[in-house]
């Protein structure tokens, strides 16, 4: 049988992504579910993403895609490698 991995899509989750200690929280409660990856997505741009990068460690997930806006491509394009660069997605 074959060794499933099992990610959360935080986009589901994104209200409890607007604020640095329900990040923590929401992190928390997702890995001891039993998740070891997470779909980056509806986060607080106005929150560093080293901060997140941080909570992704401590909770022990790995960041293994994300959800951006053609916007970001077309007008960001240096910024969202940097920040995928950060989560090592």
């Amino acid at each position: 049988m074959k060794n499933f991995v099992t990610g959360a899509q935080l986009y589901s989750v994104r209200k409890l992504m607007q604020e640095k200690q329900s990040i923590d929280d929401t992190f928390a409660a997702i890995s001891a579910m039993g998740y070891t990856t997470c779909q980056l997505s509806g986060q607080n741009r106005a929150i560093e993403p080293e901060f997140y990068a941080d909570m992704l460690k401590k909770h022990g997930l790995k960041c293994v895609v994300t959800h951006n806006s053609m916007q970001d491509f077309d007008e960001g394009l240096d910024d969202l490698i940097r920040r995928h660069h950060i989560w090592h997605c």
